[in-house]
């Protein structure tokens, strides 16, 4: 979780709110990761804020899925 909580820092996310933050962005990505194919479809038609979220989690941490589309 490391490049993401630095990646938040360098953005000007002070310490303990990059931690949070990533900590909920490991728990949004890991449920998204567990959707099917309809619920998956259904976040990126009315929430695609939260899958560009999930992207980019899974972008900074190595071996995770990216979620490309």
């Amino acid at each position: 979780m490391k490049p993401v909580i630095d990646d938040l820092r360098s953005r000007g996310f002070v310490e303990t709110r990059a931690m949070s933050l990533t900590r909920a962005l490991d728990q949004l990505h890991h449920s998204v990761c567990h959707m099917d194919t309809e619920q998956l479809a259904l976040l990126k038609r009315e929430l695609p804020e939260a899958f560009a979220l999930c992207q980019y989690y899974g972008k900074k941490i190595p071996m995770l899925n990216a979620l490309d589309d």
